[in-house]
């Protein structure tokens, strides 16, 4: 057992204290890593609305647009932290949107994640081949829970 005079033992434990606060303090930082701004990237009006509803709650800066042409259009004047792109919308669909994005070098450091109802093992294949960090499916998730997994996968992915 080691004995120490008692104010080196005050010393290693303010010392001691002093790190756990700093370690303490960094993993705060980490875990509250959160984005500043999203594009939804979806044909439904009113799944749009709601999800930035649930965004901005988090102060997260949020936009939408309804075709993938649109997004094409947006990612040359803006960029964004994280995109959220639904696979199924006329004129342009999530998947050829992205190609071309990536093609164009739009996406930037972006995060992509797809969140779509159309969900099955060619889709979620391909989404991965083109670079996206996550697959949600729409309906199998209440909206706050859809808020969560994008946060978690921001904070794990940038």
């Amino acid at each position: 057992m080691l004995h120490l005079p008692i104010n080196d033992f005050f010393k290693n434990y303010q010392l001691s204290k002093k790190a756990f606060g700093l370690f303490k303090k960094q993993t705060e930082m980490n875990t509250n890593k959160i984005p500043k701004k999203i594009l939804i990237v979806d044909d439904d009006k009113f799944v749009c609305n709601v999800y930035r509803k649930n965004f901005e709650k988090n102060k997260i800066e949020t936009d939408f647009i309804h075709s993938g042409k649109d997004m094409l259009n947006r990612l040359q004047e803006e960029s964004y932290d994280v995109i959220l792109l639904d696979i199924l919308m006329p004129e342009m669909d999530g998947f050829e949107a992205l190609e071309n994005a990536s093609k164009d070098d739009l996406l930037k450091d972006a995060v992509v994640i797809i969140l779509s109802n159309h969900a099955d093992q060619i889709a979620m294949e391909k989404a991965e081949q083109l670079g996206c960090k996550r697959f949600i499916v729409k309906s199998s998730l209440l909206p706050e829970d859809i808020t969560k997994q994008v946060l978690d996968t921001y904070q794990t992915e940038s």
